[in-house]
């Protein structure tokens, strides 16, 4: 009985170990179901034993983040060119043309239609031949200062072009300061109020068929003093249709002018681009 009492104990502690086990894993069971938080501690270091193998095979990590097989082919970079082969003559870049100097082709009717867009075309590609791959040219230019005394009634060409020069500090003239003096002095001014005071025979006013009859002197002084022989009839007709195509029966000194500076502009267009 003695040696029998022992082996009771034992059996008695051991027998009273597996049911606090099993009562734990039930409490566990039964934590994990209800939310109240028993046994939490144990599957948090569960869980942080098994993060902590995992990043132990790096492997399968790496495998883990790659795309699929069809994406890493979707987002692949392009191969890179073939390279020319052996004696290929590799193509050059083509070369820029040429800014083309000539003057426009100007006919009488395009002038007649558009006589500021003519101008600006005209004037401007005599000023880029005068200039070549400047954009200004100086007062003193001997190429500018001739087409001014042809082409204009300037009657002080120095003056009028160092006015222009004075006003930019490169002290030169551009290309549309070049196209508004033409286009503001086609005529001598003061030669055009005497013709006017002749046609009035001092009066205020001439008669539309008065204002033909000055236009058509002026356009045949312009002509004889440029191309050395006049304007046709038909031709300096249809030049002064078109200066008073809005002019009334009654014409004043004022709009005299500016019929005069219009038939002028046009025929000295006419002459420089040959439209005649």
């Amino acid at each position: 009985q003695a040696s029998l009492q022992p082996n009771r104990t034992r059996a008695a502690l051991h027998a009273s170990r597996t049911c606090g086990q099993a009562w734990s894993f039930m409490g566990q069971d039964l934590a994990k179901e209800c939310g109240c938080g028993y046994g939490a501690e144990e599957d948090a270091v569960e869980q942080r034993v098994e993060i902590d193998q995992s990043a132990l095979r790096p492997g399968k990590a790496k495998a883990a983040n790659r795309l699929p097989e069809h994406e890493e082919e979707q987002y692949s970079a392009p191969p890179p060119p073939p390279a020319p082969a052996a004696g290929t003559a590799v193509a050059k870049p083509k070369p820029k043309p040429a800014r083309d100097l000539r003057s426009p082709k100007l006919s009488l009717e395009k002038i007649l239609e558009d006589l500021e867009g003519s101008e600006e075309a005209a004037y401007s590609a005599a000023f880029s031949k005068m200039a070549g791959d400047q954009a200004q040219l100086t007062p003193d230019n001997p190429p500018l200062r001739t087409f001014l005394e042809q082409y204009s009634g300037v009657q002080d060409v120095d003056t009028e072009l160092l006015k222009i020069a004075s006003s930019n500090e490169a002290f030169a003239i551009d290309c549309s300061s070049f196209v508004m003096l033409l286009r503001l002095n086609p005529l001598n001014e003061a030669e055009a109020l005497e013709s006017f005071l002749q046609l009035t025979g001092g009066g205020d006013q001439i008669t539309a068929e008065d204002c033909r009859t000055g236009l058509f002197q002026i356009i045949q002084s312009i002509g004889s003093s440029l191309s050395h022989s006049s304007f046709n009839a038909h031709t300096s007709e249809r030049i002064i249709d078109a200066a008073m195509v809005s002019a009334g029966l009654q014409i004043s000194m004022e709009q005299w002018i500016g019929l005069s500076k219009t038939a002028a502009r046009i025929c000295r267009l006419a002459l420089h681009a040959k439209a005649t």
